[in-house]
């Protein structure tokens, strides 16, 4: 009975030129793809259909965001959140920052963009906890270790956390190229 209502939707659809009627019955079949006919790759096309038409339609844009995590289409995902973080503001913007940088270093092992990523995000907002723990994550990247503390020694300064500066600064000097920033990074372990 789904497919014969799907059937009926398309059909409408060929057969209606108003833009927001052919929104609606395009919802109408993702929505009935998706949850009735378990077909997620099928609302998937209809939704991108919809942001073809309507760039700026962030009822979609959450639709995909839900079926490429459950699809695993991660790199689609991030294509996603780039999207969303462009017409985000503030608290918002920074939430999809962080799980755009998650999916690039998590999913797509894109480490060194989300290192980028949550530098960015820190530099807008600091004290956010996240962002945080997210550049600490990285601290254990071999790779990517020595710029990740670079970045968490100002907020570990900022937070009067010297325990965590001290680690942060051990593993700056431990990455040091040569024995003069080996030896600024001493004396500053020293000082705290």
């Amino acid at each position: 009975q789904w497919h014969e209502l799907l059937e009926i939707y398309q059909q409408k659809l060929v057969h209606t030129d108003n833009a927001d009627n052919r929104l609606e019955i395009q919802f109408k079949i993702a929505q009935l793809l998706e949850d009735l006919l378990d077909e997620p790759q099928g609302a998937i096309q209809v939704y991108c259909d919809i942001l073809e038409n309507d760039q700026g339609q962030s009822e979609s844009l959450q639709a995909l965001t839900r079926l490429y995590e459950g699809e695993e289409m991660y790199s689609d995902l991030a294509q996603v959140y780039e999207r969303q973080i462009d017409a985000a503001h503030g608290d918002e913007a920074i939430t999809i920052q962080l799980r755009l940088g998650e999916v690039r270093e998590m999913r797509l092992g894109e480490g060194a963009q989300a290192l980028s990523i949550y530098q960015s995000v820190l530099a807008d907002a600091p004290e956010n906890e996240g962002v945080r723990f997210a550049l600490e994550r990285l601290m254990q990247d071999p790779d990517l270790k020595a710029d990740a503390a670079a970045s968490l020694a100002p907020v570990y300064t900022d937070r009067d956390d010297w325990s965590s500066l001290i680690d942060a600064y051990e593993i700056q000097q431990d990455m040091a190229e040569d024995s003069e920033q080996r030896i600024g990074f001493l004396h500053k372990i020293a000082h705290l």
